[in-house]
């Protein structure tokens, strides 16, 4: 629905955020639907569903029944984001996930967005916004999906190397000067915008400012519970 799966195998290593168990290496198995993938994931600890494996998805997307059973607070407030699918442009509600695990990859504060029709009947896409956490291998033959942390050397905080803050908080502050540009060119009245992002009213670009705000406080907690040096939380 929001992007072409793969069935044969893909990987990408990009900056993580993740907790990995006893081993650097966590293998789990996929469910065929249809031509999509599903896997087991648990999120924020206690609630276990099955989710659309879909690294063309630049966000976690999770069901209005599924956001019930995780006792979402404050949906109703949260900013709207615009998705181009086939059918135009649809809008779902950004929320931040306290924890989502697959196997014994857990990743924590994942970017996730309520959306109100269930993906080909599933309860969610696991998307970008976790598998990019990630050196991810989708195995369609085999039907099996291998997470790994992203190898470096030197001194590490959290299992997390320099390169590795660096991009997750580049990557944050990214998202918040691209949308503070939306708000300019809004202000300015300039055309041409992306299409979604021209439906965007300022008070949707404010708030989804305003939501990326809230996941870099949550990253620079998380840093400096881990020790991780000031020099690399620079961006």
């Amino acid at each position: 629905m929001f992007a072409r799966l793969v069935s044969a195998i893909c990987c990408v290593a990009l900056s993580p955020i993740f907790v990995f168990a006893d081993t650097i290496t966590s293998v789990v198995p996929l469910q065929a639907k249809g031509h999509s993938f599903s896997v087991e994931v648990i999120i924020n600890g206690n609630v276990k569903t099955r989710m659309l494996v879909d690294n063309g998805s630049s966000l976690t997307i999770i069901t209005k029944k599924l956001a019930d059973k995780l006792m979402l607070s404050d949906i109703g407030n949260a900013p709207r984001y615009p998705f181009e699918t086939p059918a135009g442009i649809s809008w779902g509600k950004l929320v931040i996930l306290d924890k989502v695990k697959v196997g014994k990859a857990e990743i924590t504060n994942v970017e996730a967005a309520i959306f109100p029709r269930p993906p080909n009947g599933a309860e969610g896409i696991l998307g970008l916004s976790f598998l990019s956490n990630l050196v991810y291998e989708i195995n369609g033959p085999k039907a099996k999906l291998t997470l790994k942390i992203p190898d470096e050397k030197g001194k590490l905080h959290g299992a997390r190397g320099e390169k590795w803050w660096r991009a997750k908080f580049g990557r944050v502050v990214e998202r918040i000067s691209r949308f503070k540009s939306y708000r300019d060119a809004l202000d300015r009245s300039i055309k041409g915008r992306r299409q979604g992002i021209e439906q965007l009213t300022g008070a949707d670009i404010d708030g989804i400012v305003g939501f990326y705000k809230k996941v870099l406080a949550r990253l620079t907690v998380e840093a400096e519970a881990l020790g991780v040096p000031n020099s690399w939380q620079t961006y």
